[in-house]
């Protein structure tokens, strides 16, 4: 009996982290996913394309740094200036899952000059949970109709077990456990890395 309850000690830990190590993967996938999502959009409709990270949760609670949207740009055949209303929405607005954000400061920051990238019009506000949310300053990897990045500078984000409170990162999982994801500025393609 001593033996059984010794195992189970030390096997529900491990099976524990085995749960939140699938949830890691499963969410640095999903932000994979939409990157080439929105690279392939760019491509095949000759069009920018933005993935947009919402790091505010102030409209809608305990989604910040979690949340994910893919918008598009279409040049107007006329060549006249472009307007947040020429932004359209690509996808739904995708959650992470519940215990993985992406870590402030990673936050499709540029490798270079950890600026977000410019826009020819400003970003609009879209339906999330019913609301209206601004996105226009959360950060953003762009796509160029070519498959590139908008402004040449590769971009990073680093995925973690942990939430965001009072606009403070909080780890709640091992500091080695992470998937990060590199944007490669010149063809657009990801990078994973993960230990």
């Amino acid at each position: 009996m001593a033996i059984m309850a010794l195992l189970m000690g030390i096997m529900i830990p491990a099976f524990t982290n085995v749960g939140k190590s699938t949830s890691l993967n499963s969410a640095g996938n999903q932000v994979v996913n939409l990157l080439n999502l929105a690279r392939s959009h760019a491509m095949a409709r000759n069009v920018m394309t933005a993935v947009i990270l919402l790091t505010d949760d102030s409209a809608v609670p305990g989604t910040g740094h979690r949340a994910v949207v893919v918008m598009e740009l279409a040049p107007k055949p006329d060549g006249s200036a472009l307007t947040p209303a020429d932004w359209k929405q690509v996808s739904r607005v995708e959650e992470l899952s519940q215990g993985i954000v992406v870590e402030p400061g990673t936050a499709f920051a540029s490798l270079e000059s950890g600026s977000n990238q410019p826009l020819p019009a400003a970003l609009p506000a879209i339906k999330f949970r019913g609301k209206d949310i601004s996105i226009d300053s959360h950060p953003r990897v762009v796509f160029m109709p070519n498959g590139s990045l908008l402004d040449g500078q590769a971009r990073k984000a680093r995925l973690s077990q942990g939430y965001i409170e009072g606009g403070t990162f909080r780890q709640t999982g091992p500091t080695n456990n992470y998937y990060e994801v590199t944007v490669m500025a010149a063809s657009g393609r990801t990078k994973v890395e993960r230990p």
